[in-house]
């Protein structure tokens, strides 16, 4: 190589080199909770626990947030406040690798007009939703454990769009929820799977996606089933969806979904089938081997010999083929006597 080459490769790293350090410098680093950055770009130095701040634990305005592979934990001090782990005033962009878990909703954007950018992130068990703004994009993430015993999805949008793309939502209260109901309102989601979303109470309206404009492609949407303790997730028009729209139908291309549906908001119309195997034991009780519906087959009849396998017999003890249960509260009635 010629002096010339060496000196022009010299001089390219160093100009690399002062760039990479320039940008590290101009970032925040967010040491406390309560920290704004009202612009510009701040990290996590390290894990930052802030279940005993009142408060968000981090507010950005225009600003860009970088986990770094740390994880972010919200506010336990008042829950059902309403109280954000991350709040976002305009547009805010917050990368991972890293966690944002706990408070009251993982992420939320303050105001009618904006967005919310996340990428490569998991958003986990917040009391209600994981991630709500008017305008929402997601890639990169795996979104669980939300609103569990709330409600709450793993997205809400307002009267805008959300755009999700090589995602998991799972095991949230529900999945996508957007408030929309005009056919602007979108969600477009690309290869994610939006499974497994399962609300633990016994009221309210459950599903996968619902939206005014809803288009999904090369993703799966499937076995989003209420559950109703004792049992698991049981079947009927007012129990479970998958897909439900405001208006026309949702716009499918190679979706792996058990359910898809033009059903009015509350309480939906029409929603054909629930998930054939609702308590995911892969036993389906159209084939009548399934003795157990609503709850996982254990595969093993207990010492009562009454047919009723061991996991969901309401009286394991006791041999009651007939599983009686007078005022509905689980416990079959040859075990009240």
């Amino acid at each position: 190589m010629s002096t010339y080459a060496k000196l022009y490769v010299a001089t390219v790293a160093l100009a690399v080199s002062s760039a990479t350090g320039a940008a590290e410098a101009a970032s925040t680093p967010v040491t406390a909770c309560g920290q704004t950055v009202a612009q510009g770009r701040a990290h996590l130095a390290a894990d930052l626990d802030c279940s005993g701040f009142d408060g968000a634990a981090i507010s950005l305005g225009r600003a860009r947030l970088n986990l770094n592979g740390f994880t972010l934990t919200g506010s336990a001090l008042t829950p059902g406040d309403g109280t954000a782990t991350v709040v976002c005033a305009e547009r805010c962009d917050v990368r991972g690798p890293g966690t944002i878990q706990g408070g009251d909703i993982g992420i939320a954007h303050s105001g009618p007009f904006g967005a919310v950018l996340v990428r490569d992130l998991t958003v986990r068990d917040a009391l209600g939703a994981g991630i709500v703004g008017p305008n929402v994009k997601v890639r990169g993430a795996d979104i669980h454990g939300n609103g569990l015993l709330t409600g709450g999805c793993g997205v809400v949008v307002g009267d805008g769009r959300l755009k999700m793309q090589d995602s998991s939502v799972h095991e949230n209260g529900c999945g996508i929820d957007s408030l929309g109901t005009s056919t602007h309102s979108v969600v477009a989601v690309k290869r994610s799977q939006i499974i497994s979303n399962l609300w633990l109470s016994s009221a309210g309206v459950l599903f996968g996606i619902r939206g005014g404009n809803v288009r999904v492609s090369d993703s799966s949407v499937s076995s989003n089933v209420r559950q109703l303790p004792p049992y698991g997730g049981r079947c009927g028009p007012e129990a479970c969806g998958d897909i439900v729209t405001h208006g026309e139908p949702p716009r499918l291309k190679n979706v792996a979904c058990e359910i898809s549906v033009d059903g009015s908001v509350s309480p939906p119309v029409g929603w054909g089938l629930c998930p054939k195997d609702g308590d995911f034991d892969s036993v389906f009780p159209e084939n009548a081997s399934d003795a157990c519906p609503y709850h996982p087959m254990c595969w093993t009849d207990g010492a009562d010999a009454d047919g009723w396998d061991y996991c969901c017999d309401n009286c394991p003890d006791v041999h009651n083929p007939d599983q009686a249960d007078a005022d509905g509260d689980g416990i079959g009635d040859a075990c009240e006597i």
